[in-house]
């Protein structure tokens, strides 16, 4: 009896597979950036890559894919789940529209995308039988500040002498010959940064399962603090630990003292605060 009733399930999952139906398509934006203040990419299901250019134009193409179980459902998808662009504060910001979901963006600035439904109902499964996947690729001028974010697959930046904000959660971040300020956030995948510049300013790295590893100039001097559960850490630089932090708070029950939070070292003769932290991961200080 298990048999038969396994059989019978997967032939109900290929008639299921034969009889859905795809849509694939792909456009292009060109615009110029020269007088925004930031550019902003919030995908939701799909790979991000960016790479920089000379010139003062940006190109952007997006790849759809839909599947959908049934003729109805694939032409309701391709309605209602695309790219949209809006300006927002001296920026240009691209997010997906899609059913059931919507873009949030906090008081500092920070996007996510927000669920309509805090539980599983029938109105959300036809949603979950529409899969979609929007591949993004953008060219763009290598001044331009950015935030870039995917929740599910990579994300790959090159080429950037701005500020660069990268933030993903089912998948790595890839950051290659940045010029400016870094802020990378991850929390399914690793995290690999390349910098042609020492920081000037503050900067933080951190995943929940992954190694964080960042190349620096041999140049570098900073204040680093680094944290990891189930790791280690490595580092090309020669260092000197710094003391133990002591955080001291005033409550109705008394004063509070709590000793640690990471380890705590100086590269050089010190400067601005590199914060890395990791749960299941090793971290890597790294030069060329």
């Amino acid at each position: 009896m298990k048999k038969i009733t396994l059989s019978m399930m997967l032939w109900a999952s290929l008639l299921l597979c034969l009889n859905a139906q795809t849509f694939n398509d792909e456009k292009t934006f060109t615009f110029d950036v020269s007088n925004l203040d930031l550019l902003r990419i919030h995908n939701k299901y799909g790979a991000v890559k960016v790479t920089g250019t000379n010139g003062n134009k940006a190109i952007l193409k997006v790849k759809r894919s839909l599947k959908s179980k049934n003729n109805k459902q694939l032409a309701e998808a391709k309605e209602k789940i695309y790219l949209d662009s809006a300006y927002l504060d001296g920026a240009l910001m691209f997010f997906v529209q899609m059913p059931r979901y919507r873009l949030e963006i906090d008081e500092n600035g920070r996007a996510h995308y927000q669920s309509e439904y805090n539980s599983w109902n029938n109105n959300q499964k036809v949603f979950y039988e529409n899969k979609f996947e929007l591949t993004i690729e953008l060219k763009v001028p290598k001044a331009t500040q950015l935030y870039i974010s995917t929740h599910h697959k990579d994300l790959f930046i090159q080429d950037i002498s701005a500020d660069v904000l990268a933030q993903n959660h089912h998948g790595q971040i890839k950051l290659v010959a940045i010029s400016g300020n870094v802020q990378a956030h991850t929390h399914h995948g690793k995290i690999e940064v390349g910098l042609t510049k020492a920081p000037t300013r503050d900067a933080y790295f951190d995943t929940h399962h992954g190694n964080i590893s960042v190349t620096f100039p041999p140049n570098l001097s900073a204040d680093v603090q680094l944290s990891t559960r189930h790791g280690q850490f490595y580092t090309d630089f020669d260092y000197q630990e710094k003391p133990m932090s002591l955080k001291v708070s005033n409550g109705k029950k008394g004063t509070k003292y709590k000793i640690g939070g990471g380890t705590g070292i100086s590269i050089g003769n010190g400067g601005p605060k590199l914060t890395f932290e990791t749960y299941h991961g090793s971290i890597y200080l790294l030069t060329f």
